[in-house]
Order: C-alpha cells, then sequence, then structure tokens
C-alpha cells in the first residue's frame, strides 16, 4: 500500500471505530430507560464478586440464597443499582461448579476499586473493549493482505446488533468474542514475525490471553491446544515445538493446573471447564424433535434429576444442587445416546449446520427462539423487529459466501486462511455435541463476514478475467 492509501486507510478505521463507540453509548441509553438489563446469570455473577470484595476468590452463596436474588433482580430488572441484600454467612459460602468464577471476579475487583457495587462501570468497559474491536478486525486483513475486507469487516462490527446487545448484558459473550478476534490478530502477527524473541513474546501474549478468558469462559479452554497443533503442523514456522512450548506452559500455569487443582480439591475430578457438562448435553437432546418427550430446556433436566431423587430439591422450589443433578444425569444421557446412535449424530450434524447456517431452523423450537430474539430488539425500538428479519436472512445468504470464501482463501494460502478459521471451526466441534445457543453464533460472525467479502473479491476479479481475455480474443 501506498502512503496515501495508508493515510486513508487509517481516516476510516478511525471514524468506524468513533461511529462503534457513539452507537453503543446510544444503545446504553436505550437500554438503561428500557431496563433492558437482565439475565439469568446476573445474579450469581455479582454473588461472586461481591465474595470477591472480600476475598472470597471462587466461591458464591448457596442455592436457596440465590433463588431469593435470583427472583428480587428479575422483579427489579435493573443494572445500577444492585439489590442491597444482607451480607450472607460464611458458612453459605459454596465453591463454584456450574459457571465460571472470573466474569464476576473481575467485576467485584472493580468494585471493590471503586468503592461500591454497581455494573455501570462494568458494561462501560464492555462498550469500550467492543468498539476496541473493530481495530483488531482492520489489523487482520492488513495481515492478510487485504485491507479494504478488514475495513468491511470492522464497519459490520461497528453497527452489528447482535454484538451490541452483547456488549450491553451483564455477561461474559462479549469476551469470547474479544478473545477469538485477537487470537487471530496475533497468530498472523506471529506468522509474519522474523526475530524469533518477538514471536516467543507474541506466544507468551496468545497463553496469558487464553488463560484469561478460560477463566471467565471454560469452554474455550481447549483451543490453545488445537493452536498448538496447528503451530507443529505449519511448515512455514520455525522451531514451532519451542513456540507451542511456550504457549502451552503459560496457559498451564496461569489457568489449566491451578482450575484443575480446584477441580479436584472440591469436587474430586480432574477437569479444566465448568461443571454440569451432562447437563448440556442432556438439555441439548431435546434442541430438535426426539423420542423422549424433551423439549430442551433446563426444565428436563430438572424433572428427570427430581424423579430420581427427590431430596435433591433445596430452598425453595425449583431450585437444585447442580452438581448432584449433573452426576444423576450423566448416565441417563449416556443410556439415552447409546439407543439412539443414529438419531443423536443427526443432532450433531443439524447443530453443528446451525452454526454454518444461523438463518436456517430445522424445526419450530429455534425459530421461536428467533422470535424471542426479535421481541427482544422490539422492547427497545418498535421498528428494530424489521432490522432483525432483514438480519436473519443476511445471515443465510453470507454463510453460502463464507463457505466458497472459505474455500478459496485456503486453496490460495492454506497456513494464513487457516488461522482466520481456527475460532469457527472449533465452535462447530465443541457446540455440535452438546447444546447451541444463538448468541454463541455471534462469537465467530467476524470469521463469516470476512470469507463471504472475501468470496465477492475472488469472484469479481475472476469476472474481470474472463471479461478481459474475451476482449482480447475479440481483437485478434
Amino acid at each position: 500500500m501506498t502512503d496515501t492509501s495508508n493515510a486513508r486507510f487509517r481516516r476510516i478505521i478511525l471514524a468506524i471505530g468513533v461511529v462503534a463507540l457513539l452507537l453503543r453509548l446510544a444503545a446504553f441509553q436505550f437500554a438503561l430507560k428500557k431496563e433492558a438489563f437482565f439475565r439469568f446469570d446476573y445474579a450469581i455473577h455479582t454473588e461472586i464478586g461481591r465474595n470477591a470484595m472480600n476475598g472470597n476468590f471462587s466461591r458464591t452463596t448457596d442455592a436457596g440464597y440465590l433463588d431469593v436474588y435470583e427472583r428480587i433482580m428479575t422483579q427489579r430488572a435493573g443494572l445500577v443499582a444492585v439489590a442491597p441484600l444482607p451480607k450472607p454467612a460464611p458458612s453459605a459460602l459454596v465453591p463454584v461448579f456450574y459457571i465460571d468464577p472470573g466474569y464476576g471476579i473481575q467485576a467485584g475487583l472493580l468494585w471493590k476499586l471503586m468503592g461500591r457495587v454497581d455494573w455501570t462501570p462494568v458494561i462501560v468497559l464492555q462498550l469500550l473493549l467492543d468498539s476496541a474491536m473493530v481495530f483488531l478486525l482492520f489489523g487482520i486483513g492488513l495481515a492478510v493482505g487485504r485491507p479494504r475486507i478488514g475495513l468491511w469487516v470492522a464497519g459490520f462490527h461497528a453497527v452489528f446488533l447482535l454484538e451490541i446487545q452483547q456488549a450491553l448484558v451483564p455477561h461474559y459473550d462479549v469476551f469470547v468474542t474479544f478473545y477469538y478476534i485477537s487470537l487471530v490478530y496475533l497468530l498472523l502477527k506471529e506468522r509474519q514475525t522474523t526475530p524469533f524473541r518477538k514471536s516467543l513474546l507474541l506466544m507468551l501474549a496468545v497463553g496469558l490471553l487464553s488463560a484469561y478468558i478460560s477463566w471467565i469462559r471454560s469452554t474455550v479452554a481447549f483451543l490453545p491446544f488445537v493452536v498448538a497443533l496447528y503451530l507443529v503442523v505449519d511448515k512455514r514456522r520455525s522451531v514451532s515445538f519451542i513456540k507451542s512450548a511456550v504457549l502451552l506452559v503459560t496457559f498451564a500455569a496461569a489457568f489449566a493446573v491451578p482450575k484443575a487443582a480446584y477441580n479436584y480439591q472440591h469436587f474430586r475430578r480432574i477437569d479444566i471447564v465448568r461443571g454440569c457438562k451432562w447437563w448440556n448435553i442432556y438439555t441439548g437432546l431435546g434442541q430438535f424433535a426426539n423420542p423422549f418427550g424433551l423439549v430442551g430446556t433446563d426444565g428436563d433436566v430438572v424433572r428427570y434429576v427430581s424423579s430420581v431423587d427427590p431430596s435433591i430439591r433445596l430452598g425453595p422450589p425449583g431450585v437444585l444442587d447442580y452438581r448432584r443433578a449433573d452426576e444423576l444425569v450423566r448416565p441417563h444421557v449416556l443410556h439415552l445416546i447409546k439407543e439412539h446412535p443414529v438419531w443423536y449424530v443427526t443432532t450433531c450434524i443439524k447443530r453443528a449446520a446451525l452454526v454454518v447456517f444461523p438463518g436456517f431452523y430445522f424445526d419450530d423450537r429455534f425459530a421461536q427462539k428467533s422470535t424471542a430474539d426479535r421481541d427482544w430488539f422490539s422492547s427497545i425500538l418498535p421498528w428494530l423487529s424489521i432490522v432483525w428479519r432483514i438480519l436473519i436472512l443476511g445471515l443465510a445468504a453470507w454463510s453460502l459466501l463464507f463457505l466458497v470464501g472459505a474455500v478459496m482463501g485456503l486453496r490460495r494460502d492454506a497456513g494464513m486462511y487457516l488461522v482466520v478459521l481456527l475460532p469457527f471451526i472449533y465452535s462447530v466441534v465443541s457446540i455440535a455435541p452438546m447444546f447451541l445457543q444463538h448468541r454463541s453464533l455471534t462469537n465467530v460472525y467476524f470469521i463469516q463476514f470476512f470469507f463471504a467479502l472475501l468470496a465477492i473479491r475472488e469472484l469479481k476479479a475472476v469476472v474481470q478475467r474472463r471479461r478481459s481475455a474475451s476482449g482480447l480474443r475479440v481483437e485478434m
């Protein structure tokens, strides 16, 4: 690129960043008026944060206390003012099992600095982080030699309503998107780096970033191992074993080892992910038409474990011991899969297809979820429901172009474009056998959009070449 092009691109990306920030701040004001922030895990994130302020990290309160808190926050549906519940007794504190503690701890540390429990600065931090991602997306475009595609992807991120929604709620989704974008950017930078010391520093950064996000959302905890494998098999990288070792040792020291030790100490299991794995798989069995009468909600698990062990209920009705429930549902899940293996494999394929084609639905349950998401937008501004319908149709069209672009990119430079695809492939593989949440699709949207634009530019170039060839033949 020429200096003139560089200056022009810098001005454009700066303008995109400003637009992204202004849109998110405007959405924040609308959401404050509508009090549209509440999410199911809001209460437990708050409790983990409040306990972290008092030095009790990775602990939450018992189920009965949380149930009362959940109902209060549901009724208020607010964000700024946290319900002033009394401080729980130390005997009520229990290890965190079914949710990752990192997000709540991060909020608690911020509250400790501020001296009060207030979600507003946490959300503002998320909005700033989400706005800054446009610069990383442009950097990805530069790294693969496609600066214009980087600008288009950054521009789409700036106005993407689903991404703005995730940045507005007190939940960890925006950090997963940040991780995927940052990971692709860092790996591409490392691929272009010649000094060995700088490459090792970039791998150290990848390891630390992976550990940080894994404490917040442990479903990404196996991605660093996939990256390490990629580094070894990528023939264009030198001393790849050393780089992989730096990445894995850093990740193990900062997350995998302490997480496994924590799980073994409190739950007698060596694992690096949160609990309720079998709970999620059982819920996923009900996401499609099934012979078991499941409907694809947590109520399926509640009904089953209550029928097996009625004493599992704790506190008010509906509150469960998640660890015990996961243990009880595990053999039942394995039995159902063993009895209907073909059906289960079919659901995995359908779930994987929904990651690739998020605008398509295989039965009414996913269509109902789409309607629920559309209604969320309508609660903010009525005309946004129309935009939602356009988004769904647009996502389906982009998905087809995404597949074309992915094939074209891999044929041109498999090593480089595989880096961009890694988070998407990981998402498909990790979601397919378990449970699909539509908000998980937003985490990898930028990859689909990138390759869709790549397909458009490549197809346009093919058409132009054919026209030029036809013109030459006519002249001859």
